[in-house]
């Protein structure tokens, strides 16, 4: 069997994060692809809840983590604008063997889901651009 590849897509809301993956999608041939706002998309409509986010995260990391078990490559799409964001999913890359891919995105097209500019701002505020994929490097709790 072939090694299953995680791509993690990242960027502020409206950056193209969602179109970068569907090209990843249909140039790689994935399909499986997850975001954390799946989870709170009800019929299409989006429904925020600022009490839904751990939920929403939590279930999104458990979407790629059965993916990877079951052998499939997957796209997860998420703001992930800092290390702690990712690592979880570096660390179930980690227990299934995937070779893991990051992807930026930088494009201002405006967000689908009508965060306000002051929330952008502030994640913007906050972006670390030297994030890494090597799990090596990652600190966890437990060393």
């Amino acid at each position: 069997m072939e090694q299953p590849t995680l791509e993690i897509v990242r960027g502020l809301p409206g950056s193209g994060k969602t179109t970068e993956a569907k090209k990843i999608m249909a140039e790689k041939n994935i399909t499986d692809h997850y975001e954390a706002d799946m989870f709170i998309t009800v019929d299409g409509e989006y429904k925020f809840s600022p009490g839904t986010i751990h939920y929403s995260h939590n279930w999104c990391q458990s979407m790629v983590a059965k993916a990877l078990m079951d052998g499939k490559s997957v796209v997860v799409s998420n703001t992930f604008t800092q290390q702690w964001q990712i690592t979880p999913y570096l660390i179930i890359a980690k227990d299934f063997d995937a070779k893991v891919i990051l992807t930026t995105c930088k494009g201002e097209y405006g967000s689908i889901h009508g965060v306000p500019a002051s929330t952008i701002e502030r994640m913007k505020s906050g972006w670390e651009d030297d994030v890494t994929v090597d799990i090596l490097e990652i600190e966890t709790d437990s060393e």
